[in-house]
């Protein structure tokens, strides 16, 4: 049987991931949102329910994140990939064969 002590350590909210989906989402800037603008978002929607170490949470988050492709960082904004967009080529005239 868990204690109560244990019981309080469950989070009472989606997981990180899925709270910075939706606060990019909901606040909808075209040029994606800054760290302090979704941990405001984050913040706001969960309020109490959040540990005392959010910000490093949301920061180790939003690493993990960036690095596996599922969210962009561009100028100090991350954002969520377009997923109907062409692949990006290089600069220059593609090398001979």
């Amino acid at each position: 049987m868990a204690t109560a002590q244990e019981e309080s350590k469950v989070a009472s909210h989606p997981a990180y991931y899925e709270m910075i989906l939706a606060a990019i989402t909901e606040l909808g800037e075209k040029d994606g949102s800054n760290k302090l603008a979704i941990s405001k978002q984050i913040e706001a929607t969960y309020g109490d329910r959040l540990p005392t170490d959010h910000s490093a949470l949301l920061s180790e988050s939003l690493a993990k994140l960036n690095k596996s492709g599922k969210l962009l960082f561009v100028k100090n904004n991350y954002l969520k990939p377009d997923t109907d967009a062409q692949p990006r080529r290089g600069r220059g005239r593609p090398p001979e064969a």
